[in-house]
């Protein structure tokens, strides 16, 4: 698929409408699923791997009372360590073995960050969709302050609790992202401005769907736009 011409939708008026975006989401579905960037195919939606999953998934993080007891499989929904590895890496590779990540993971003296974390997550899911988009790039802010979490690493885990609001951004999407919005996705109101971009698009404030299928990725709208961040053919 090139790029272009979905950009042009994206930057034409309020972007697609929500038919026009899932079309859209469902084509990728089916590029991605054709590609050859993986020996075991992945697509949007749909069982492990695709982007659905690995949301669906990572839902338990939030369910807990703390991250002191994950085991490596669900560190992996929190910062994987390769790209596309078992599928969870779809929103994104941290590099779990660098240190400061690591100290994150499971260094005790980080157990108040990793609790501060989860806390902000949790409210940021309890919030409605206009405290989020008020309070985006602050939220950022405040997770990026803690030793270990940089913008793709704090993006991701926005993206993994509210995915109907929040987008990642990190080295292999802000460029995709930036052509597509037309925005800097530098400085500290970036994230901010891009999270009041996405409210404003058609395909987002688009009424809720009656279907439950479509309703299911109508929940999951925003942070799949991490789908359109990278070509089928090369990853």
């Amino acid at each position: 698929m090139e790029s272009t011409p979905i950009m042009t939708l994206f930057r034409t008026g309020r972007g697609p409408d929500w038919p026009t975006y899932l079309g859209l989401l469902q084509r990728m579905d089916r590029e991605w699923r054709s590609s050859r960037v993986s020996s075991q195919p992945f697509g949007v939606f749909g069982p492990r791997p695709s982007w659905q999953d690995t949301i669906a998934r990572a839902q338990y993080l939030f369910e807990a009372d703390d991250w002191m007891d994950l085991d490596q499989d669900q560190c992996s929904l929190i910062a994987p360590a390769e790209f596309y590895a078992h599928g969870d890496a779809l929103l994104g590779s941290i590099g779990r073995r660098s240190t400061a990540v690591r100290n994150f993971l499971f260094d005790p003296d980080h157990a108040q960050d990793r609790d501060t974390v989860l806390e902000r997550l949790k409210y940021v899911q309890r919030s409605s969709g206009a405290q989020v988009a008020a309070r985006a790039g602050t939220i950022l802010a405040e997770l990026r302050s803690l030793e270990g979490m940089g913008t793709a690493f704090a993006s991701r885990l926005l993206a993994l609790a509210r995915p109907d609001w929040f987008v990642v951004v990190n080295n292999k999407s802000r460029k995709w992202l930036a052509d597509a919005t037309g925005l800097r996705l530098t400085g500290k109101t970036s994230y901010q401005n891009l999270i009041a971009w996405v409210a404003d698009q058609a395909w987002h404030a688009s009424p809720e769907p009656t279907d439950p299928w479509e309703r299911s990725i109508w929940g999951l709208r925003a942070a799949l736009l991490d789908a359109f961040a990278y070509h089928p053919a090369r990853g």
